[in-house]
């Protein structure tokens, strides 16, 4: 019985003068044995699941204390904040592996301002369920189809997204605070957080808090961070860079007795936050 303490029984034989030998206990990985007294015994070399106890007397004792482990999550976040002249949108793919129990549905909290359109298990569109979360965050539950068996992993991914003011960005600027995806059940949490958006915007983050810089490596990708813990921090501010534009001119004029023809080729580079209009 969990939590009540139990001894390993005794062989005894008869007319025996010596009596040495080894004692095994074999229990699943989900099983936590804790050895409240021993007498007659000592550890030997054991391995997972299993502990062996070398005994030198037929009385000896040792006596147990059964706990149930309780499941544990470990999660692998991979999430993207894109700026796109169309919208802002958060998305994320996470690897989730159970250990020691199965799990029978998934849960994460998202920042309350941003807006859930598509969760994805193993690649198949779920329904999901909004329930009560923290103070400024959505929790989502999402049933699984069949459980997660221990040792197992799955992949779920979520799309969402958030009406920013004034977006695109022209002369104003926008900011925000990085959102986090928060998965109550995972006692270990690590991934990356990238920022994707166009060179004509300027980005800054401030008041970075367990994000930890790291180089870019894919195109559009602006700014990239890993992080071991999913209560990290950070404000983005978004701007639009200025524009700079050089031109260069070539003009070819034919003069005839009655008609003068020209013609005139201008080649423009544009850098920057770009050109809206052209005068």
């Amino acid at each position: 019985e969990t939590g009540t303490p139990w001894t390993v029984p005794n062989l005894t034989l008869r007319n025996v003068t010596s009596h040495v030998g080894r004692v095994t206990i074999q229990h699943p990985a989900a099983v936590r044995l804790r050895l409240e007294e021993s007498d007659g015994a000592r550890a030997a070399t054991g391995s997972a699941g299993q502990q062996t106890f070398d005994v030198w007397r037929e009385d000896f004792e040792l006596a147990f204390e059964t706990k149930t482990r309780e499941r544990e999550l470990h999660a692998t976040v991979t999430s993207l904040l894109d700026l796109a002249p169309t919208g802002v949108t958060f998305s994320a793919a996470t690897q989730v592996e159970s250990h020691f129990a199965p799990l029978f549905e998934v849960t994460f909290q998202l920042p309350s301002e941003w807006r859930v359109e598509l969760i994805e298990v193993d690649g198949d569109s779920l329904p999901w369920q909004v329930i009560p979360g923290e103070e400024g965050f959505n929790s989502y539950r999402i049933a699984l189809k069949k459980p997660l068996p221990p040792g197992k992993e799955l992949s779920f991914r979520f799309m969402s997204s958030q009406e920013i003011k004034d977006w695109p960005v022209e002369e104003n600027t926008a900011e925000f605070t990085l959102p986090t995806v928060q998965i109550p059940e995972a006692s270990l949490v690590e991934g990356t957080f990238v920022i994707r958006g166009g060179d004509d915007l300027g980005l800054k983050t401030t008041d970075l808090f367990n994000l930890d810089p790291a180089p870019a490596t894919a195109i559009n990708e602006r700014l990239r961070f890993f992080f071991q813990q999913s209560d990290y921090e950070g404000l983005l501010t978004v701007s639009r860079k200025p524009s700079r534009v050089s031109a260069q001119s070539l003009t070819f004029t034919r003069l005839d007795q009655e008609v003068l023809q020209s013609h005139l080729q201008t080649t423009l580079d544009i850098s920057g936050g770009g050109l809206r209009t052209l005068t």
